[in-house]
């Protein structure tokens, strides 16, 4: 037997393991508690196991919250050419309610202005330059877009369906 100073009447505490044991007193005696104890855990195996399948339901939360990022964040990409002055194809079909992902070519030696009024966007585009615009989410509808620099050939819309 292990004679303990007054101060701690029935407690021990093993620095060994980090585990308090209880010797006659209950825990609210002791000056010294481990993590376990005041946990309400018996001894460190079952304590750990206790303390990870308390905390499982909300690692399971915190990584749906995670996992959610990257798959939302992938928008759909949308292919558009500006060759001999017009945009090719002149009619774009995305889906209603999502971020869109425009990516588009100027394949003309000279620059061209893609502008839409109902889109809220315009970006002047280099020749044989590439750029990528964000569009949406969109309600349902067509919205219209033009070249500014050749206004009468560079049309075209956006079927958000």
């Amino acid at each position: 037997m292990v004679r303990l100073p007054p101060s701690t009447a029935g407690c021990l505490h093993s620095d060994a393991t980090s585990q308090l044991v209880i010797h006659g007193l209950p825990a609210r005696h002791c000056k010294r508690e481990s993590f376990s104890l005041r946990y309400g855990l018996k001894n460190s195996i079952d304590g750990k196991t206790q303390m990870i399948s308390r905390l499982f339901p909300l690692l399971v939360a915190l990584g749906a919250l995670v996992s959610t990022g990257p798959i939302q964040a992938a928008e759909p990409e949308v292919q558009l050419a500006i060759k001999n002055h017009r945009f090719e194809p002149a009619e774009l079909k995305v889906p209603a309610g999502q971020r869109i992902k425009l990516l588009v070519h100027n394949q003309d030696p000279t620059p061209e202005e893609f502008e839409s009024h109902a889109l809220n966007r315009e970006k002047v585009i280099p020749g044989g330059a590439k750029a990528t615009l964000y569009i949406g989410p969109l309600k349902p509808g067509r919205y219209d877009f033009f070249g500014e620099f050749n206004e009468a050939t560079a049309k075209g819309t956006v079927v958000a369906e």
